[in-house]
């Protein structure tokens, strides 16, 4: 069963008020938020099926 999220909306006076809200999210509450966000944005977009996320790594010499 999916799981709902919801998104409030808030006056953004004071910063440190959204920083609480989402202090109080579990991790998994807060990785949905981002989700839902980021299946708008796509749909917005025009994108019928959501694309994968590129993993990417690189490999940095730092020795010199």
């Amino acid at each position: 069963m999916p799981r709902r999220v919801t998104l409030v909306v808030k006056d953004r006076e004071d910063p440190r008020e959204e920083s609480r809200y989402w202090a109080k999210k579990t991790p998994a509450e807060r990785v949905d938020a981002v989700s839902v966000l980021r299946r708008r944005c796509f749909a917005v977009m025009g994108y019928k099926k959501l694309p994968r996320l590129r993993r990417t790594l690189r490999v940095i010499d730092r020795r010199g």
